[in-house]
């Protein structure tokens, strides 16, 4: 009589086992991302050394999966990716690109303007709420009473 054939079901496990130790194996050697599993995470995104040699550039990394961003930052704001012989790198999708620091800085002024703009936005359509309500008392019902005497400030 012939061995019965083994089911499939067991035959799997081993086969599923011998494939997660041979992906273990190759884990530990180059890490999920394809770095080197034991380097911390901020080194692998430090570009201080170019930043150091370049005070005139802004470093930072761009996602390359993402064609479109990488598009909008190389035109609209003139970034250019660093090459591999001037300390250029790539870790994944992130490379590393450049961009001139005066233009940076312009562009995170013109940011924080915009933010604190915002900032006080409210103040100035309550100031508005409140001249609208003194101007209706004013007209309608004969009040004479200041916007500033409306708005309750803590």
């Amino acid at each position: 009589m012939p061995p019965r054939p083994q089911p499939e079901s067991e035959k799997s496990p081993t086969t599923l086992d011998e494939l997660q130790e041979s992906l273990s194996r190759e884990e530990k050697k180059t890490g999920r991302s394809g770095a080197v599993p034991l380097t911390p995470k901020q080194d692998l995104l430090d570009a201080r050394d170019l930043e150091a040699e370049n005070p005139d550039k802004h470093f930072r990394f761009i996602n390359e999966g993402n064609r479109d961003n990488v598009r909008m930052r190389q035109t609209r704001e003139g970034y250019e990716r660093v090459p591999e012989s001037e300390g250029g790198r790539q870790v994944g999708n992130l490379a590393l690109y450049r961009q001139n620091a005066e233009i940076h800085r312009e562009r995170k002024e013109r940011e924080a303007q915009m933010n604190n703009e915002r900032l006080s936005q409210h103040n100035r359509e309550v100031e508005e709420a409140a001249e609208t309500i003194a101007r209706h008392l004013r007209d309608k019902h004969g009040v004479d009473i200041e916007a500033r005497d409306i708005i309750v400030k803590g």
